[in-house]
């Protein structure tokens, strides 16, 4: 036997044939007795297409275990009723532990197990994945699936991946294959969660790579996202834009409310280059509420048309230099600069001198050593 052949099973994919001399139809959700190889187990007989079987009859079915039995493709099976112990059919097994059977998945349940049937070495192949999941197989899972020999499905692995079938990729140490299958319906959520975040944020050019990996990643495998994004930039159906994606079909347009408020607040803070109104007084001044200013002052920063000092203070590139400016030529004339004369330098209050300050040492244009500051490596650039 091969090695990892036989899996631990607690649910089966199967085709089950009742025999014409059951004693009565066989109810979806019944209780019967399951022998596989040596082993008696109870279970459930799942039919996703009736709700009974009637004999003579045969289905695919969901059989659900009540204890785990080893079980491999192509096995054979023999179902007894629950009591009196009368033998009512057999079947083969065609997926051992596949998702748990839903109604909305009837099409793809039929779909999958007839492929299984065919015989056809290629069609058994892209059975294996799962688009649901759209988990990644190894060589060996797949062969275990299909139960091809070796050179054979390694042979049709190579076909399928030449005909846009299959898609074979490295995680870490291992080599790994995805269907087209998988890829487009991991591709369908990148597409609906994008559509849903193009309609929420109009004006953003798209949605950052990360963000949109984060919540995907925690479903599908990171690899089969990244590869997934490919494929819908290879049809054209996704557009990248530096760190962002977006649907192709999709193109940035502010809303007439952002674009006042864009034009409102660079008015505003043009003003007062050294000193500029901070956000609150921003909002107030235009009798709006904060959160009205999250979208206009996200796309100035995003088009270094304004720069984030502190949660409450922007500024206009124009005005940093203008600063920078002053605090070279006072550095001109002394080794430090305390936060008065700073204050005095921009004409301002400690409201807007320390949060710049601060800003200035993370840009390393300062360096702080106690209560002053002395010029930094980047105060000249």
């Amino acid at each position: 036997t091969e090695p990892g052949r036989y899996q631990p099973a607690r649910q089966i994919n199967a085709r089950l044939w009742l025999l014409p001399a059951a004693p009565r139809p066989l109810k979806s959700n019944q209780r019967v007795r399951i022998h596989l190889h040596t082993r008696e187990v109870f279970g459930r007989i799942i039919l996703p297409e009736q709700k009974a079987l009637s004999p003579g009859q045969d289905a695919l079915v969901q059989i659900r275990l009540e204890q785990p039995v080893h079980a491999a493709f192509r096995d054979r099976f023999i179902i007894r009723q629950y009591s009196p112990q009368i033998t009512l059919g057999g079947g083969v097994v065609l997926q051992v532990n596949p998702p748990r059977y839903r109604k909305r998945h009837l099409e793809l349940f039929r779909r999958q197990l007839e492929r299984l049937e065919s015989g056809e070495p290629r069609q058994q192949i892209l059975a294996a994945f799962d688009p649901i999941s759209a988990r990644p197989l190894g060589f060996w899972e797949i062969k275990i699936a299909c139960n091809l020999p070796q050179a054979d499905l390694q042979k049709q692995l190579q076909q399928l991946q030449s005909a846009g079938e299959l898609f074979r990729f490295q995680s870490g140490r291992d080599t790994l294959y995805l269907s087209r299958e998988q890829l487009e319906t991991i591709l369908a959520r990148i597409e609906r969660t994008l559509a849903g975040y193009h309609q929420q944020f109009p004006g953003r050019p798209g949605m950052e790579e990360k963000e949109l990996l984060g919540p995907l990643e925690g479903q599908f495998n990171r690899e089969a996202v990244q590869q997934a994004i490919a494929l819908g930039l290879h049809q054209k159906k996704l557009v990248r834009d530096a760190a962002f994606l977006r649907l192709a079909s999709f193109q940035p347009t502010m809303r007439a409310r952002d674009a006042e408020l864009v034009a409102f607040v660079e008015q505003k803070l043009a003003e007062n280059l050294m000193v500029p109104p901070t956000l609150q007084e921003l909002a107030q001044a235009k009798g709006v509420d904060l959160k009205a200013l999250k979208e206009p002052l996200a796309l100035l920063r995003r088009q270094g048309r304004l720069i984030y000092v502190s949660e409450n203070l922007h500024y206009l590139p124009e005005g940093l230099e203008q600063i920078q400016k002053r605090l070279r030529a006072f550095f001109q004339q002394k080794e430090t600069i305390s936060v008065p004369e700073f204050k005095e330098l921009i004409g301002s209050t400690r409201k807007h001198a320390i949060p710049l300050l601060e800003y200035f040492d993370r840009q390393h244009i300062t360096v702080r050593q106690g209560d002053v500051r002395r010029p930094g490596p980047r105060l000249n650039t």
